[in-house]
């Protein structure tokens, strides 16, 4: 609590953060019977990347639909980079920029 009060920058609640995990803390009772540990790893892989976009600026179901089809294409030992959430939105974001201005004229 005397963090936010010595510096202003610092929100004095954790709204935002609650905010991001609603959508486990609400899946919480249905993922109880995940089936096994890895199934429940995996659940909490997908629920991050859903997450991580939705904060990227990104739609989840649209990134994965670009992300999916790039993985199968991809060598082994590339640069992924590329394919995280936040530089997906950016180059996204600057897709539909030109896109737009194509229109446009």
């Amino acid at each position: 609590m005397q963090v936010c009060l010595d510096d202003g920058r610092v929100p004095i609640d954790n709204n935002w953060v609650e905010n991001q995990i609603r959508s486990v803390c609400l899946g919480k009772k249905n993922d109880l019977f995940a089936g096994s540990d890895a199934s429940g790893e995996r659940m909490a892989l997908i629920y991050t990347v859903f997450a991580t976009c939705k904060i990227a600026g990104g739609e989840p179901w649209a990134y994965l639909n670009d992300l999916l089809p790039q993985l199968a294409r991809l060598a082994e030992g590339a640069d992924v980079h590329q394919l995280l959430p936040g530089a997906w939105a950016k180059c996204r974001a600057a897709a539909l920029v030109v896109a737009s201005e194509i229109d446009v004229n």
